[in-house]
């Protein structure tokens, strides 16, 4: 799903879905429905639309932040530092015998 779609504040409460009409559930939305809401919301209608989901078919769970596809703590934690900048050089100032006003004047100029 698109990273824009993410900020969406619709939801479709458990206990008034209508399992029994194909679209009914449209009219349990709940939430903030402003015009771009309800744009992006037809564009993950449209994504799903076509996919039939099979009763008899067992669920399979999968995690894409682990090699193995399986959920840990760990790849959460991993995940949260995606794209972010990595800096190796902060043992280099931290760890020196300088004193600690010229390490945080370093520090400082390079975090500009």
């Amino acid at each position: 799903m698109p990273e824009s779609l993410a900020h969406q504040w619709i939801y479709v409460p458990v206990f008034g879905f209508n399992m029994y009409s194909i679209r009914g559930w449209v009219a349990d939305i709940k939430g903030a429905l402003t015009v771009q809401v309800l744009i992006e919301f037809l564009k993950v209608w449209e994504l799903v639309d076509g996919i039939v989901l099979h009763p008899n078919a067992r669920d399979h769970f999968s995690w894409k932040f682990s090699s193995s596809d399986q959920y840990s703590s760990k790849s959460a934690y991993n995940t949260m530092f995606i794209g972010s900048i990595k800096f190796p050089a902060w043992r280099r100032i931290w760890k020196t015998w300088a004193p600690a006003n010229y390490k945080f004047f370093i520090w400082l100029a390079i975090n500009n």
